[in-house]
């Protein structure tokens, strides 16, 4: 599983959401939520919303996580 924060600099390059899969199969694709100031880290909330390309929510079971 690939995670990135929506606009990103790796090695002073520009890094985002296309770059994850390095061409490689996606299975899934979605936007985190996480929680803010106390209980920082903890998920909230997990979408299939990711731009242009989204998937069937029913299909979260195909990225092993949920």
């Amino acid at each position: 599983m690939f995670i990135s924060r929506a606009s990103a600099r790796v090695a002073d390059r520009a890094f985002g959401h296309i770059d994850l899969p390095k061409r490689e199969d996606v299975k899934y694709v979605g936007r985190l939520y996480f929680s803010g100031r106390t209980n920082r880290g903890i998920l909230r909330k997990w979408t299939n919303k990711s731009g242009h390309y989204r998937p069937d929510a029913e299909s979260m079971s195909n990225a092993d996580f949920a």
